[in-house]
C-alpha cells in the first residue's frame, strides 16, 4: 500500500478567517486542498509569537523545553536557542520512509532545505 501523500502549510501573518469557509478571499487552490484532505479548524498556539510557536508545532513541545521562548531576530541568542538533539515530526516521517521537503519564504526570498528556528544552543543531555 503506499503512503498517503502529507502537505503541511504554514503561512505567516494570515488571518484565519481569510482561509475560512464562506471567505470573500478567493483561494481556489487552498479551497480544494481542504476539501480534499484534512483541515483543521480548532487550531490553538502555544505562544503569540512565531519562532516559539513553529519550533513547539515541530517538537510537540512547550517553549520551555525546547528553547525558543522569543522571537529569533528581536532578542539575544539565549532568548530564543532551538536546543539540539531535539527530535522533529519531519524527522519521523522521513524515518517511516518519507522524503521532506521543506520551502520557507519570507517577504522576498524563498529557502528550499532545512527549517531554521534561529540559533543552536546546547543538547539538553
Amino acid at each position: 500500500m503506499r503512503q498517503p501523500n502529507v502537505l503541511f502549510l504554514i503561512t505567516d501573518q494570515q488571518q484565519a478567517a481569510t482561509v475560512a469557509p464562506g471567505s470573500p478571499c478567493r483561494t481556489p487552490h487552498l479551497e480544494q486542498l481542504s476539501a480534499e484532505g484534512t483541515r483543521f479548524s480548532r487550531a490553538y498556539t502555544v505562544n503569540a509569537i512565531c519562532s516559539p510557536t513553529r519550533a513547539s508545532l515541530f517538537t510537540g513541545m512547550l517553549p520551555h523545553t525546547h528553547g525558543m521562548v522569543d522571537c529569533t531576530h528581536t532578542v539575544e541568542d539565549y532568548r530564543a536557542r532551538f536546543r539540539r538533539g531535539l527530535t522533529l515530526w519531519s524527522q519521523r516521517l522521513q524515518e517511516a520512509g518519507y522524503r521532506p521537503h521543506i520551502l520557507e519564504s519570507g517577504m522576498s526570498n524563498a529557502h528550499y532545505g532545512t527549517l531554521r528556528f534561529g540559533p543552536v544552543g546546547p543538547d539538553m543531555g
